[in-house]
């Protein structure tokens, strides 16, 4: 009996463990979510794109439009206040 295994111990008996094995599908599965996942992140990263274009369009735009007012504003500021002013003004040719 001392050659003899049987029992529990080191031998070979034809049960091998299902956890080593995997399924046929299981890394085209993997794959596919994986290219998932990458387009969802590139389509993401297009629309954050889109969005910072837009948000910098914006910011231009609203620049422009503050520069206009303030050029309106100081043009107001350095007008003649009445009708003397405005004859002042013309005489000494600072209008």
């Amino acid at each position: 009996m001392r050659g003899s295994m049987t029992g529990s111990g080191g031998g070979d008996d034809g049960l091998a463990c299902h956890h080593s094995q995997k399924r046929p599908g299981a890394q085209g599965v993997g794959l596919l979510l994986a290219i998932a996942i990458l387009l969802l992140l590139l389509f993401n990263l297009r629309r954050a794109g889109e969005r910072t274009g837009r948000l910098a369009e914006r910011l231009e735009t609203s620049e422009k439009a503050n520069d206009a007012q303030r050029r309106i504003l100081k043009a107001a500021a350095a007008r003649p206040r009445d009708r003397d002013d405005l004859v002042e003004r013309l005489r000494d040719g600072g209008f």
